[in-house]
């Protein structure tokens, strides 16, 4: 079966790499140019010498246009695999390949579309994310469903974290689909349009942290924002303070104004009062410093974070 490669970013090296060295028919791979702002250096680098030494063409397209569409009809394909690649790809595209186009995508279809599936799935409090591998069509992560893998999510587990842990299983998940379809026609399962959501791209208005909401919904936040996203914020002294890593904590103090600092634990954060309950803040860092230790930063019992975001200078 000949196979189009289309990827991006280190998530999709590992895919790649498999079906290279597994002796699956790669006859072309695109990439993002790298003169592009979507352009991932270490990809880039990968995705060269991994062409090059295969001797399978390399195409780099600004966008599809109908000189790449020429050259894709060339290379005779069977079946499009898509991982991370962040292009639209037109209709006229997908009805080349004779199997059609597949894509990996890190969330549990249909809920998580769209974009940030596993920062948003721990945002949202869930307690398991998950992989789907889906026939693409011409909606957004729309199409039928062929494979899913769930995981569950960890209490403190942040997305980057979660990434790293998923991210090891998507060669092995790909070259299981790759060689489904390979043996004959499969069937993939049509999503529940009643149960679908697109998420968006997270801004930092998602990021602003509200210490009015309950403790568990914010360390929900900070743990879906944290490195690589560039974290959830509030206010310290009218400036911008990241908090990188929080955990919540029994409910055995007396009520206080939300955002409030209300004791220090030297060596493990700072307490934070919440709408319903209480965080310990372990990790900060001020807008044009270094992550440190929370308690090494706010040592001052009272001291109010999340003042008006209006202050706040971008």
């Amino acid at each position: 079966m000949r196979i189009a490669y289309f990827g991006h970013r280190s998530i999709a090296c590992g895919p790649l790499e498999a079906m290279l060295s597994g002796g699956r028919e790669v006859v072309g791979i695109v990439a993002h140019p790298e003169d592009s702002v979507l352009s991932d250096p270490e990809w880039s680098a990968r995705v060269r010498a991994l062409a090059g030494e295969a001797g399978v063409p390399l195409e780099t397209p600004e966008e599809i246009d109908e000189e790449f569409l020429a050259t894709f009809r060339g290379w005779n394909v069977d079946l499009g695999v898509v991982v991370g690649y962040l292009s639209i790809l037109r209709p006229s595209l997908l009805e080349i390949p004779r199997r059609g186009f597949i894509n990996i995508h890190a969330g549990l279809l249909p809920r998580y579309r769209g974009r940030a599936p596993l920062a948003w799935a721990i945002m949202n409090g869930d307690k398991e994310a998950g992989l789907s591998i889906h026939v693409i069509d011409e909606g957004v992560d729309s199409g039928p469903v062929i494979a899913q893998r769930k995981y569950a999510i960890g209490e403190n587990e942040t997305s980057g974290e979660l990434y790293q842990r998923i991210q090891l299983d998507i060669p092995g998940l790909v070259m299981e689909v790759v060689d489904r379809m390979e043996a004959g026609p499969v069937e993939g399962t049509p999503q529940d349009e009643e149960r679908a959501m697109c998420f968006p791209l997270v801004t930092p208005a998602h990021a602003r942290i509200d210490w009015a909401r309950p403790a568990a919904r914010i360390h929900d936040q900070v743990r879906a924002l944290s490195r690589p996203y560039p974290g959830a914020w509030t206010l310290y002294r009218g400036r911008k303070l990241t908090v990188w890593r929080t955990s919540c904590l029994p409910s055995e103090l007396p009520d206080c104004f939300p955002g409030t600092v209300v004791g220090c634990r030297p060596g493990k954060g700072v307490v934070v009062s919440t709408g319903s309950g209480y965080l310990l803040v372990e990790e900060v860092q001020r807008d044009s410093g270094e992550p440190r230790l929370a308690w090494k930063v706010l040592r001052r019992a009272g001291v109010s974070l999340g003042l008006d975001p209006s202050e706040l200078e971008w």
